[in-house]
């Protein structure tokens, strides 16, 4: 919905074909092409944050079966899960002796 209403009232009126990308805690947008919502094979719509960027990536969240989407690499919730993973290996320094 939001996709449509920027299609029709905000930064892409005027415009026949159009993208939204939202980045938060998850990444959704639309797709809105000859002005009307694309909907995909299966009703689903574009599914933006679900495209597969890294095929050896981090699991994604939720019910994808898949690795390295989108969403797993780059929402806020996919850098806080690698932060907390890179907080948790040990360090390799060493103390100085002195």
């Amino acid at each position: 919905m939001a996709a449509l209403a920027e299609h029709r009232y905000g930064a892409a009126r005027g415009s026949r074909n159009s993208l939204m990308l939202t980045v938060g805690t998850g990444i959704g947008g639309g797709l809105v092409i000859e002005d009307q919502v694309f909907r995909g094979s299966t009703g689903s719509g574009a599914e933006l944050g679900h495209m597969v960027i890294d095929k050896d990536g981090p699991p994604c969240q939720g019910n994808c079966p898949n690795h390295g989407c989108l969403e797993a690499v780059a929402s806020g919730t996919g850098a806080r899960a690698r932060g907390q993973g890179a907080g948790a290996r040990p360090t390799r320094f060493r103390r100085s002796r002195r």
